[in-house]
């Protein structure tokens, strides 16, 4: 049982700094595209992280909706120049 606890502890431990260097590489990398910016903890959690994320993960998001809609699970229409997803069937 120590073992198995112990083993736990580790993985938690490495989950952990891997999500610390994770959002640390997204905080560098605002700061390499905005050297002469500054913020406060809840500014930088609130703009800089989630927008960052945002941004690299659009293209993602985009793909898997396109996936969908290609096996037929989502629509896609457009509607005031946008284009709205929603479940295949819908009104």
């Amino acid at each position: 049982m120590a073992i198995t606890s112990a083993a736990q502890a580790t993985d938690t431990k490495e989950t952990e700094d891997t999500k610390i260097k994770s959002v640390a590489k997204e905080i560098e990398e605002y700061f390499d595209t905005h050297p002469d910016a500054g913020d406060t903890l809840e500014g930088i959690a609130d703009w800089w992280v989630s927008r960052q994320r945002l941004r690299d993960e659009k293209s993602l998001i985009r793909a898997a909706l396109a996936h969908l809609v290609t096996e037929g699970v989502l629509q896609k229409r457009h509607h005031g120049g946008r284009e709205i997803y929603m479940r295949n069937g819908s009104a």
